[in-house]
Formats: C-alpha cells, sequence, structure tokens
C-alpha cells in the first residue's frame, strides 16, 4: 500500500528534520532495495552535496552507513592504500573512539583496524587488500546493534508526526498508516555490490582492477563488520547477551598458539565468529524494538530505549556539564565505523604421504620444555602448501597415524592438509604443479617424508576418508625379541594361531592419559612369522590386521591389557623392536581413482 502524497511529504519532512539522508528516506517510504538505481541516485546526490559544501553531518538513522559515494571510479589520492582512513582508536570529538561494550570485535582478533569508508573505491580496495585472487565474492554485512533501536525509534516519531497531521482539520489523509521499512543492509548490499563488481574499479594509481561477480555461495568472503560507540548504551540487553551466547560455544575458545621452540605458525582464526556474534546482537535488537518500542511512550520509559530516542531526536539532556554535554553529543552524532575483512574459506589438499625416517612425529611436539622429534609430517607437507597457497597456516587430518618412531611405507598413508584463508586457492590444479611439490619433498630434509598422489579435494572428502578410515585393512612389518630361543615349529605355530584371531584389546597404559579406558575387539586377518638367521630369539612378524589395532600391545601383550599377545601365544616374554607399515588398504581419490590408460588432463 502507497502512502498519499500527504503523508508522504509528512514523513520527508519529519526525516528531513531529524537530519535523516536521502538513501533512509526512500526506506522509510518503503522503496524496496531491488530498486537499487534509486538508492544509487539517492547516496551520489548526498555525496554530491557533502562535497560542494565540505561538510556531511552524519545520519542519525543509517549511522552513516549509506553515506557514501556510490561511483566506483571516485578515488581520493591521499589514500596510500586506497582504504579508508584507519579511525584512532584513542577517541575524539569525530566519533573516532572505539566502539563500546562486547559488541565489537575482539582487539586480539585477526581482523583489520577500524576504518571510515566514504567511497565505494574505499571498499573495493578494502576487498583485494590481503592479496586473495577473486573470481567471485560473497558480500557479509554486520550492522550494530544500536540500529534497530534508532530505526524503531524513527518510526514511532513518524508515527507521531502522521497522527498529528492526520488530526488537522485540514489534513488529506486519516490514517497514519507508515509501510514497512526496508532493511539498511538489503539497501546497501543493492548500493555496493555493483560498484564491487563494476569493470570501472581502479587503485590509487588509475590502474583497472580485473572486475569479479557477486556470487551468495561464493568461498570467498568479504565481511563489513560496522560498529558504534552508542551499541552498548542504547542496545546494552543485546550485546550482552551475544556476548554471554558466544563465551558459551566452545566452537568460539581461543586457540593457544604453539610454543615458539616449534616455529610454526597459529592457525588463523576465521573472523566468522566476530561476525555472527554482532550479527546475534543486531537480531536480538531488532527483535525487542520491533517488539517493545513501537511509540514514543514506550522509548521514554526504557534506559537503552531513551538513549537511541534522543540520539534520533538530536535531544540533549545531559546534566552532566558543558564538557559532559559535547562529549554525549559527538558520541551520538559520530559515524559508524567499518572492518573491511576479506577472508577465503579454507582449501584442502589430499594425498598420501610415506615417512622414510623413524623419529619424525606426524604433528609438531613440544613436550617437557623441548621440542620432541625431528621435525614433522605435517611441517614438510606445509612448508611446500602454504607457500603454494599463499596462506599462513593449515591443519593436517589424515587416516589415523603411527608413532613417532615408526615408519610409514608402502602406497603412503591417506592425508588432508586444511588450508586456511588461502590467497591463491586454484593452487595445485595443475598436475605439474603437484608433481612439483612432490620431487621437492623428496629433495628435502634427505627425503625423509615424501607424498604421492597430490590433488586438491572438496570439503567433503574428510568424511569420505574418515568413513574408509574406519573400514580399512593395514599391514605391518616389525621386528620382535623373544624371552627364549624360538625353532620353526615356534614361529610356524604363532603365524597358524595368530592368522584369523580376534584379540581383545584395553585402551594401552601409554595412551590412557588421552583416551578413554575400554576393551575394544580386534581382528588379525593374516600374519607370518620368520627366523632371524643367527639370531634365534629375534622374529619377524608380518601382519594385516584390522584398523585401530594397537600392534605394539598385541606383541607384549601391555601387562595383560591385551590378550591374548604374541608373548602369550609364544609362552614366554616378547617385545617390538622396530615396525613400519607396509601398506593401507584404502582407496582415496585423485590418480589412483583414474580408470587404466586415462591421460592426465
Amino acid at each position: 500500500m502507497a502512502l498519499p502524497d500527504a503523508a508522504r511529504e509528512v514523513v520527508e519532512t519529519e526525516l528531513r528534520r531529524l537530519g535523516a539522508c536521502s538513501p533512509c528516506v526512500l526506506r522509510f517510504l518503503g522503496t524496496p532495495a531491488a530498486d537499487a538505481g534509486a538508492y544509487r541516485d539517492a547516496c551520489a546526490r548526498d555525496a554530491a552535496a557533502a562535497s560542494s559544501s565540505g561538510d556531511q553531518a552524519t545520519c542519525p538513522c543509517c549511522l552513516g552507513v549509506l553515506q557514501f559515494d556510490p561511483d566506483p571510479a571516485k578515488v581520493d589520492a591521499s589514500d596510500e592504500d586506497g582504504q579508508a582512513p584507519r579511525v584512532d582508536v584513542d577517541g575524539g570529538g569525530g566519533g573516532g573512539g572505539p566502539p563500546s561494550g562486547p559488541s565489537s570485535a575482539r582487539e586480539d582478533d585477526d581482523v583489520p583496524p577500524r576504518r571510515s569508508p566514504r567511497l565505494a573505491s574505499h571498499y573495493a580496495a578494502g576487498m583485494r587488500s590481503a592479496g586473495h585472487e577473486i573470481t567471485a565474492f560473497a558480500l557479509e554485512v554486520t550492522l550494530p546493534p544500536s540500529i534497530p533501536m534508532r530505526q524503531a525509534a524513527a518510526r514511532a516519531l513518524l508515527v507521531e508526526a502522521l497522527r498529528g497531521a492526520a488530526a488537522q482539520p485540514e489534513g488529506v489523509f486519516r490514517s497514519p498508516f507508515l509501510p514497512a521499512t526496508t532493511e539498511l543492509r538489503d539497501a546497501f548490499r543493492a548500493t555496493l555490490i555493483p560498484a564491487l563488481t563494476s569493470s570501472a574499479v581502479v587503485n590509487a594509481a588509475n590502474v583497472p582492477k580485473r572486475p569479479v561477480q557477486h556470487d551468495p555461495d561464493a568461498p570467498f568472503k568479504f565481511a563489513l563488520l560496522f560498529e558504534h560507540e552508542q551499541s552498548l548504551a542504547e542496545a546494552g540487553f543485546a550485546t550482552r547477551t551475544a556476548e554471554a551466547r558466544s563465551n558459551r560455544d566452545p566452537r568460539n575458545r581461543k586457540r593457544r598458539a604453539p610454543p615458539i621452540q616449534l616455529r610454526l605458525a597459529a592457525l588463523p582464526d576465521s573472523p566468522a565468529a566476530t561476525w555472527q556474534r554482532v550479527g546475534e546482537a543486531y537480531d536480538i535488537s531488532a527483535k525487542r524494538a520491533g517488539d517493545a518500542f513501537t511509540t514514543v511512550a514506550s522509548f521514554e520509559a526504557d534506559e537503552h530505549a531513551s538513549r537511541a530516542m534522543a540520539a534520533v531526536r538530536g535531544d540533549d539532556e545531559s546534566s552532566r556539564g558543558e564538557k559532559n554535554k559535547r562529549d554525549e553529543k559527538n558520541k551520538q552524532t559520530a559515524r559508524a565505523t567499518c572492518r573491511l575483512v576479506p577472508w577465503h574459506s579454507p582449501c584442502y589438499l589430499g594425498g598420501r604421504y610415506l615417512k622414510w625416517k623413524r623419529g619424525v612425529p606426524q604433528s609438531p611436539w613440544f613436550a617437557d620444555g623441548g621440542v620432541v622429534g625431528e621435525g614433522s609430517v605435517q611441517t614438510s607437507l606445509s612448508t611446500f602448501a602454504l607457500a603454494a597457497f599463499k596462506s599462513r597456516g593449515c591443519r593436517l587430518n589424515s587416516a589415523g597415524r603411527e608413532d613417532m618412531d615408526v615408519r610409514m611405507l608402502g602406497g603412503g598413508r591417506p592425508f588432508i592438509l586444511e588450508v586456511h584463508d588461502p590467497r591463491r586457492p586454484a593452487a595445485f590444479a595443475d598436475v605439474a604443479e603437484r608433481r612439483a611439490m612432490e620431487a621437492a619433498l623428496a629433495n628435502a630434509d634427505d627425503g625423509a617424508v615424501t607424498a604421492t598422489n597430490i590433488h586438491p579435494v572438496p570439503r567433503e572428502a574428510y568424511i569420505t576418508m574418515h568413513e574408509g578410515s574406519a573400514e580399512k585393512r593395514k599391514t605391518y612389518s616389525a621386528v620382535c625379541w623373544a624371552g627364549r630361543a624360538l625353532t620353526e615349529a615356534d614361529v610356524k605355530a604363532l603365524a597358524a594361531r595368530a592368522s584369523g584371531l580376534t584379540v581383545q584389546q584395553k585402551t594401552p597404559t601409554r595412551v590412557l592419559h588421552r583416551r578413554t579406558s575400554a576393551t575394544r575387539p580386534r581382528m588379525i586377518h593374516d600374519a607370518k612369522a620368520s627366523l632371524v638367521a643367527g639370531a634365534p630369539r629375534f622374529f619377524l612378524l608380518e601382519l594385516d590386521t584390522q584398523a585401530g589395532t594397537y600392534i605394539k600391545e598385541f606383541v607384549h601383550g601391555d601387562f595383560g591389557r591385551t590378550s591374548p599377545s604374541v608373548g602369550e601365544i609364544l609362552g614366554c616374554e616378547a617385545d617390538i623392536l622396530q615396525l613400519d607399515v607396509t601398506d593401507i588398504e584404502m582407496a582415496f581419490g585423485g590418480d589412483e581413482a583414474r580408470t587404466p590408460g586415462e591421460e592426465e588432463q
């Protein structure tokens, strides 16, 4: 239902009196975000007027979010990196102080500094600021929770103005009807996205940038985290509730950085937790504003809401002296600041690794004040992967793991590297680049860790790998010792008894500190044993077992926690001296999935 012209005039007049910007006038008149041209024209008119006058008051309804020039060709030569100037976190009358309360991004989060963008080119430069290779982007916009309170306050004032105009004898409309206000986020996105995708985007040196497409499902995210000083004062109930919920979520616990002795980069945290927390505060604020604050009287009866109403009306009710009045007024009229956060979802690189040297743990290991082992499988793989992806951190996941003193031979162990925030996500799409990494690994560290079948994999490969991990069979070769001299009959009897044997294994004593105590049945599918020539107390044991079988414990019995064991079968003490994993029977995509004779593309 459209507003009558007379009512429309009342709404526009009241909004102009409050100091609303032209795009916000359109929002309160119910202009849909789909009419992106109308919003771009309104932004452009305000930007031109501000340029002519040299001044632009902050809109109390959008806090300056819609007060930017949408022309992507306009740049500010004074901006060194093409982005908006940083906002002074020490504060100042112009609203440069840090946003108050839990709604703002935590200062230790890995997010860029606060800025005050006034040009579309500021946003475009921010999207490219981290050096990502971008073909498509998804724009994420998170607004401060004070916005819904101010929007509801403005609507209450508009309804009051319409009601007053309708009551006049000369009134030409009867109802104080006000259409639904277009969401600020939607209007902003409709205005900015065309500028970000435009081929006219340039940098400060006037060099054209390659155009990109907007795709809500794109793995590259460009997040705009808007914050405002008055969020805690005007919507404290929302900021505190969102912070409490975030703190209870174990996924948001801050990970400890690895010890510096490991010389391992800390895995970069996704900024998603930050903007989800602030976004939840916005949603809480929006729900309460819509449910509880619909009239001027309802605003004046609430401590937080009354501050939002005062900010929209431009009231100055402070009684704490002239300086405090000025400071309060400056905070109310400050622009929202913005953190421009470019972030790419993780990429995944799969393959099979081989570990040819003993004493190398699978992941970096630090204990008792020092580094344990010589490097790690993860370090070897990530050295080359991170350079290719232009990433700062990754996580290794594999189909099981071997002990530090066990070699991984045969076809190798399937693994997936989860590479965080890659600047070059298309790495290893080319077969030649994969082969180059395999060759580089073979030449590094005397070939202690190598890899085969390197290939990009989708995120779903995690599930496939672990499902296969539970069902796989593994073969081992072990050099063992017996407490007595053995005969050929002994080792033949051992092989016969162990083949097809189901053993009951309690959680080994060496891992009880980190694994649940339980008894697990495990199958020894096949066993072969042979004496070491000239050493009757030593024998070679080859096993084909179910995944999850503890081989060391199967040999020595682990104080009776694994039964039957090799020692029990032989009737004497037994121990394991060396162990190798010789094969893992598990298909894992990539080159091995090609049909015979299929050529690499």
